[in-house]
């Protein structure tokens, strides 16, 4: 089997048909000392409709839950630049289509991570 550069890959035909997710790349502080940590996240209903509940955290050893307490809109996602470039190829392997915004997500604070003592590796 030929294979082919990731943007041409064609993907299983169980894989969910390709849908648009916001997904949001930002820096954020309480996750190191130096508080500047690129944090990716998207809308939690989303995501976990592409990946598997609680698979964020399995797969990457922890997770990051921002909120909108306005909107009571949960976001999901990873800190650290390996982490948050892996879960972005993980959505588009599971059929998303991302649109990256360069920012937090709306009125969004962070209600909570866990973080299961992988030692920083991905």
């Amino acid at each position: 089997m030929q294979l082919l550069p990731t943007r041409l890959m064609r993907l299983p035909y169980n894989t969910p048909m390709s849908t648009l997710l916001d997904v949001y790349v930002f820096r954020d502080g309480p996750f190191a000392p130096r508080g500047d940590t690129v944090v990716c996240v998207g809308d939690r209903a989303a995501v976990e409709a592409h990946l598997g509940r609680g698979q964020v955290q399995t797969l990457f050893r922890g997770a990051a839950v921002y909120t909108n307490d306005a909107t009571k809109q949960d976001y999901i996602g990873v800190w650290g630049v390996r982490k948050a470039s892996r879960l972005r190829r993980l959505l588009r392997e599971h059929g998303a289509e991302l649109v990256i915004h360069a920012e937090a997500p709306p009125k969004a604070r962070l209600r909570h991570f866990v973080a299961l003592g992988d030692g920083g590796k991905t």
